[in-house]
């Protein structure tokens, strides 16, 4: 008796005719195993990443991207996926809301004195497709009107459809 690794199977049934009370179908079997690893290899990243956000003393939130190369500046469509509890500490925003944020809405968080250098270094880490993490000192601006000064930390990730999931970390300056 050899012990082997179960496989995953997807069946396809077709009629393809029936006569009175006799059927007769059409049976394709179709080997998923792979994609059902791959599933489940990406279930796991994705408790990996939640728990490493959720335990870090660092401010972090996951974005998903997509911009207009054409009009770079204008054209980002950007959602908040996730935000950790240092980073709701640090801003006085609750999860609700930012995870319902635009990008209009997530700018609105940066001092409008730094919000134009801020745009600089975003676009040209999208040019440069996030071959490195970029960083910038901005003064935060919290729900409650104060500021603090924080550096940005942002790494991104093209994804197949050529939009960017991007991790940002804020490290309180001061």
């Amino acid at each position: 008796y050899i012990k082997q690794a179960p496989i995953w199977i997807k069946n396809h049934i077709w009629e393809i005719s029936h006569n009175g009370s006799k059927h007769s179908f059409y049976l394709l079997a179709e080997d998923i195993t792979s994609e059902k690893i791959t599933e489940s290899t990406l279930e796991l990243s994705n408790n990996q990443l939640a728990m490493l956000m959720d335990n870090s003393q660092v401010g972090m939130c996951l974005l998903h991207v997509e911009v207009d190369f054409k009009h770079i500046l204008t054209g980002m469509r950007t959602r908040f996926l996730r935000a950790n509890q240092s980073f709701l500490e640090m801003s006085g925003y609750s999860e609700k809301e930012v995870l319902s944020w635009t990008e209009k809405e997530g700018m609105k968080i940066i001092h409008p004195k730094d919000r134009a250098g801020f745009k600089v270094i975003t676009v040209k880490a999208f040019l440069g497709k996030f071959k490195k993490p970029y960083s910038y000192d901005y003064r935060a601006i919290k729900k409650d009107g104060s500021y603090r000064k924080v550096r940005i930390l942002v790494t991104g990730i093209q994804q197949p459809d050529k939009s960017f999931m991007l991790i940002t970390n804020y490290i309180l300056l001061d």
